[in-house]
């Protein structure tokens, strides 16, 4: 996996470029200066690893499951391919509404994060298919890897899914807690009107990507109460002298980018789950299945966000120092407490209320299949016996 970085660096210096370059063009802000600058770089790099990841490990799913490699590339784009797409159109949908600030630094702000996003899904959905294809990624990504789980054999996320399963109710309302009671420092803050139509823009493109209105009301719910925790803790730090206390317009860049990046998870998870729901599994072992598949991929990439964010941090003074340290903040919140713990106790106790639409918008759970907004079901069966004896046992 290491060997994948040469690609990732490639996508992710022309996604950057590519958003600067735009910036400039819209006249929003002057060329790599001001906040859109300092923007672009950790949400380019938070996407390109995130995009990059999901792709090559469900290629080397494909690959396990005895296809070659153009078959493997073709079932891999159709499936973690739409939901990439589609995490990018979330990301620039919420950076869109930034658009109506009345100032001028956070209209860059928009601009830069919108084409960060499109770009980013634009070079991953390309240059990864084409060096692929090349068989010179391909050989290096490893060889194929068993990824069938059986009562015996579980990966670690498997066995956490498990235990959070066993008592969905005490873990939401112990983290639900711990979240809330670090966001207490933050209640002085009043929500702009820029930051409900950015909740409001992100909520109908979840809709209509997951077909549930349960689905983005709870998705957008969590991550207010993420970014609300990490509001409060940079508010204690700077309260207690750990660090100097972050500018309004630092924060603008921290809470865009966080919010962002956590949609994209959030997509990654919900549409993995959804795979499964479409092929016929119960809605708490899909729950256990899509986060067994897609914890790896979340995990990775936050980590090395966080990894290369700390290490700007602490090379850095002034504005980028603070804007880093807000951000690992948030990877490291969002990571561990929400889609580490919360997100699966959440779906699972709202079981098939997850997928709840009302008829009148159009758009429903069932319908996304047909519509390609889910991922569709691969040779991985989730209904064959080897995936159900890794979930006997749950406890309700």
């Amino acid at each position: 996996m290491i060997k994948t970085l040469g690609s990732l660096c490639f996508t992710y210096r022309r996604s950057v470029a590519g958003a600067w370059i735009a910036v400039w063009l819209f006249g929003t802000g002057p060329m790599f200066a001001g906040l859109d600058s300092v923007a672009v770089w950790p949400l380019g790099l938070g996407l390109i690893l995130s995009f990059e990841l999901l792709l090559v490990i469900r290629y080397r799913e494909e690959t396990a499951l005895g296809h070659i490699r153009t078959v493997a590339i073709s079932r891999t784009w159709a499936t973690a391919g739409r939901t990439v797409a589609f995490s990018g159109i979330t990301v620039a949908g919420g950076f869109c509404a930034l658009l109506l600030s009345a100032d001028s630094s956070v209209r860059a702000v928009g601009v830069a994060g919108a084409c960060t996003a499109l770009l980013a899904v634009l070079f991953a959905l390309t240059l990864t298919a084409a060096v692929l294809a090349a068989g010179t990624l391909g050989a290096w990504v490893g060889p194929p890897v068993n990824r069938r789980v059986s009562s015996t054999n579980r990966t670690f996320f498997d066995r956490l899914v498990v235990s959070i399963q066993c008592r969905p109710v005490v873990v939401m309302a112990s983290v639900g807690a711990a979240l809330a009671a670090l966001a207490l420092p933050s209640l002085d803050g009043r929500p702009s009107l820029v930051a409900i139509m950015v909740f409001l823009l992100v909520a109908l493109v979840l809709i209509r990507i997951t077909g549930s209105v349960v689905i983005a009301l709870t998705a957008l719910l969590t991550s207010a109460l993420s970014l609300g925790a990490t509001l409060g803790v940079l508010t204690l730090f700077a309260q207690y002298g750990w660090s100097a206390p972050i500018a309004a317009d630092e924060l603008v860049v921290v809470l865009a980018v966080g919010f962002g990046l956590s949609m994209v998870f959030e997509v990654f998870v919900v549409c993995r789950i959804k795979e499964y729901v479409d092929a016929g599994l119960p809605t708490d072992f899909a729950v256990r299945r899509g986060f067994a598949r897609t914890g790896t991929v979340v995990a990775r990439a936050s980590a090395l966000i966080v990894l290369g964010l700390a290490w700007v941090g602490f090379a850095w003074d002034g504005p980028v120092g603070q804007i880093c340290f807000g951000l690992c903040v948030a990877m490291l919140l969002d990571a561990v407490l929400v889609r580490g713990l919360l997100v699966p106790a959440r779906m699972t106790l709202l079981d098939g209320w997850n997928w709840w639409a009302p008829r009148r918008t159009g758009v429903s759970a069932a319908s996304t299949a047909k519509g390609g907004y889910a991922e569709a079901p691969n040779g991985d069966d989730p209904t064959k016996p080897a995936i159900l004896a890794s979930t006997s046992g749950t406890a309700r």
